[in-house]
């Protein structure tokens, strides 16, 4: 019988895959390449048979075992959603009992010559096709590193063009994150060699296909000529879970990066709104935070609306009692989606509120600057006497010089020592904003290395995996800290 473990993974972005065979034409050189529509679904994948072909299962489960792997990876554009099928025989006393988590996590594999888990997989065939490294490096080169001048949109760009993936925002910045999770496991069953008395009939009809009564994710299928089908509802189904999820993930952390945001808009506030420097970007964050959050909430609900109740199918039909409990699921997910993308429009139309509130403090303070300008008036008026000595014949040609300098450079000294005043504050506020930048950064640093010193301790986690989930968190921190090093002298 054959054994198909699916491996998923996304990013908080839109794949180019047209731009990315080129890559899996040079990172998979002996595989077959091809981009397809599966049938019943409108969404294009790039499809890699066999990606590896000297990869075999040595243990399962904790226990010996010698069986060769075949690996397909797909991948479609929103959200970059890629798959693996991992594929090998099994025996019907292992079916009762695998699932994801024996698999991944109690189970080694041989590849490339070397031994280690199952789950390292994830960092060594499924995260390349991201090409993580390559990010980091565009992320991290000095153009992108000026202090108050960081350019996203042009960073942006340059990681489509060479990278093939257009990254969401998550608030004014660009995330780069990417995840992976467990999916399903289908076996393929048409000799009856499983007795069902631990399985859940899913099927219309009797004895076609069922799930694990405790595992649920993993499925039986009895009947060939329903493989095709039944593969593209699987897949559609993980899928949506996936997408789901991962959407919900990316709104918790837009709801983090705006949260992080009030601490110092009420600082500012309780300083009188001193830091002028401070509101004009606010005001300007807050637009590009909106119009960020626009592209992402578009894509999101476009795909969500598409995700119906369940899949359509020709000759395979569920029971109803299944399409009811995936049709549920579906609903509570997406209306959990909506609930956060509602907050995430409430939080920003309150972010700009203290920004209005700025608007009427610049208005008084213009109103301010008038009445002044409309002193010095009133002290130039007063000095029209000095005029008299400038004409009057009874004065000398000295006194009439020094009359006419001093009146013309009151003016003249009174835009000199307001332009200064300004250019003294600007700068001022700028360093105060650096300053905030710094202590916010610093402390996001900090979490980043608890969260992974947490991760250290996870012994549970294979030691490949989690080295290769280290590896990658390190480099994301190198790249903050050397924004760090920047803001060093602000701090």
């Amino acid at each position: 019988m054959k054994c198909h473990c699916f491996i998923q993974a996304c990013l908080s972005g839109v794949i180019e895959i047209d731009k990315k065979i080129p890559f899996l034409k040079k990172l998979y050189p002996n595989s077959e390449i091809e981009k397809k529509t599966m049938i019943g679904m409108d969404k294009e994948f790039v499809i890699v048979k066999d990606i590896v072909d000297d990869a075999k299962l040595i243990s399962l489960d904790n226990v010996d075992c010698d069986l060769k792997l075949h690996i397909d990876f797909y991948s479609t554009a929103l959200l970059g959603y890629s798959f693996l099928d991992v594929q090998f025989e099994i025996e019907e006393e292992v079916a009762n009992k695998i699932h994801s988590a024996n698999l991944l996590i109690k189970s080694k594999m041989l590849f490339n010559g070397e031994e280690q888990s199952v789950s390292n997989i994830i960092a060594t065939i499924l995260w390349p096709y991201f090409e993580s490294e390559k990010v980091t490096e565009i992320m991290t080169a000095e153009k992108f590193m000026k202090l108050n001048k960081l350019d996203y949109e042009a960073m942006s760009e340059e990681i489509l063009d060479k990278v093939g993936i257009k990254f969401f925002y998550s608030g004014e910045s660009i995330t780069g994150g990417m995840g992976a999770a467990p999916g399903s496991i289908l076996i393929e069953d048409y000799e009856n060699k499983i007795a069902v008395d631990k399985w859940v009939d899913i099927g219309a009809y009797e004895n076609q296909m069922f799930h694990h009564e405790v595992n649920k994710r993993t499925f039986i299928l009895k009947e060939k000529v329903l493989y095709k089908e039944f593969y593209k509802v699987l897949i559609e189904l993980q899928m949506w879970e996936r997408f789901l999820t991962y959407s919900s993930n990316s709104c918790y952390s837009w709801l983090g990066r705006i949260s992080n945001k009030v601490a110092s808009i009420r600082k500012n506030i309780n300083s009188k709104h001193e830091n002028k420097f401070y509101w004009q970007e606010l005001k300007r964050n807050i637009e590009i935070i909106d119009l960020n959050f626009l592209e992402f909430h578009t894509a999101i609900v476009k795909e969500c609306i598409e995700i119906s109740g369940f899949p359509d199918t020709m000759d395979l039909e569920f029971s109803k009692k299944f399409i009811e409990l995936s049709k549920k699921k579906n609903q509570q997910a997406k209306e959990s989606l909506f609930r956060y993308l509602d907050e995430i429009k409430y939080a920003i139309r309150n972010l700009s509120t203290p920004g209005h509130t700025n608007d009427e403090h610049l208005l008084q303070a213009e109103s301010e600057i008038t009445n002044e300008r409309i002193l010095l008036l009133s002290f130039l008026a007063m000095s029209i006497p000095m005029l008299g000595a400038i004409f009057s014949p009874d004065f000398t040609w000295t006194t009439k010089f020094i009359s006419a300098t001093i009146l013309f450079s009151l003016p003249i000294i009174y835009l000199l020592i307001r332009r200064i005043q300004k250019s003294l504050a600007y700068k001022r506020n700028i360093k105060e904003e650096l300053g905030r930048q710094y202590k916010s950064m610093f402390s996001s640093i900090e979490k980043d290395k608890k969260r992974m010193k947490l991760l250290e301790s996870m012994d549970d986690l294979p030691e490949d995996l989690r080295n290769s989930i280290l590896e990658l968190d390190r480099k994301g921190l190198e790249s903050s800290e050397k924004r760090l090093r920047k803001l060093e002298k602000y701090k």
